[in-house]
């Protein structure tokens, strides 16, 4: 099940992958576009699978697994996406 409907991820995609990609690296920009397409590398692919899953099993592994990525990058990755999920927050 996903955090949010997919028309609705897409649209949110755009709008980031707009306004952020001129103003950082080719390299991060590429991650935006991916991102916004709903592809991630098997880090990412492995800490969204636990972390929906309803399980805690495992899912300390995986996110040191995303935190593992560059000098800070993981971390700023993971950042990002744990402030981007505070809309949906109960």
């Amino acid at each position: 099940m996903g955090l949010v409907g997919a028309s609705h991820a897409q649209e949110v995609g755009s709008v980031v992958v707009r306004a952020a990609a001129p103003r950082t690296t080719t390299l991060s920009a590429a991650f935006l576009r991916s991102a916004a397409q709903g592809e991630c590398d098997v880090a990412w692919q492995t800490f969204l699978t636990t972390a929906t899953s309803r399980r805690l099993s495992g899912l300390d592994t995986a996110m040191c697994a995303v935190l593992s990525h560059g000098e800070t990058s993981g971390a700023d990755r993971l950042a990002g996406f744990l402030y981007g999920l505070g809309p949906f927050a109960k």
